[in-house]
């Protein structure tokens, strides 16, 4: 939503459910939901300027400073994934055992980053494993068929730019086969990451 100045503004939009929240910056859109908040009829719209969100921020600055230290300062997020014939390394890839037997999959990753002004410093650690479909499973059971793959990546990472970004990684990856055979290699990445 841009004002009549063609800056960014925010719309809030009553609807059944509650307020829906809308914020452009001309480039991104954002829309929030927020369930059982009833401050506008439904149908109801009101546009609050930039220039009013502006003077907003300015009255209220110790509220946007904390919001945005904990937003931009220490990030952490992890996700789990479980499933029955998904396959390992790449969708599909070694699902099941050949004649219909769907082998199991599961894996989790955790990462949290730091930000000093352009500098962000990070760590994460992830882990995927397969099981075989059963004790019949021959294509699974004893052979070098991936059991469990670990990663865990530390970098530093500069923004020299708002759009380019110097990066330096290491890496340390463990590989088990259901065999009990296992490869390790520690990695070191260094280069810059363009966005646009």
């Amino acid at each position: 939503i841009i004002d009549e100045e063609n800056r960014v503004a925010e719309i809030l939009a009553g609807e059944a459910s509650g307020l829906r929240l809308v914020a452009t910056d001309k480039y991104r859109l954002a829309v929030r939901d927020l369930p059982g908040v009833h401050v506008l009829s439904e149908g109801q719209q009101v546009l609050v300027p930039a220039r009013a969100l502006a003077e907003l921020q300015r009255l209220l600055p110790t509220a946007e400073g904390a919001e945005a230290m904990v937003q931009t300062a220490l990030e952490a997020f992890g996700y789990y994934y479980h499933g029955d014939g998904l396959g390992t390394t790449g969708l599909f890839v070694n699902s099941s055992d050949g004649v219909g037997n769907k082998r199991s999959s599961s894996g989790y990753m955790a990462q949290a980053t730091y930000k000093f002004g352009d500098l962000k410093l990070g760590a994460n650690y992830g882990v995927s494993k397969l099981d075989c479909a059963g004790g019949s499973d021959i294509g699974c059971n004893g052979t070098l068929l991936v059991e469990k793959n670990r990663k865990v990546t530390v970098g530093g990472y500069y923004s020299l730019t708002k759009n380019l970004t110097l990066l330096a990684e290491v890496s340390d990856v463990h590989a088990d086969a259901q065999s009990g055979a296992s490869n390790h290699s520690k990695n070191g990445n260094v280069g810059a990451f363009f966005s646009f």
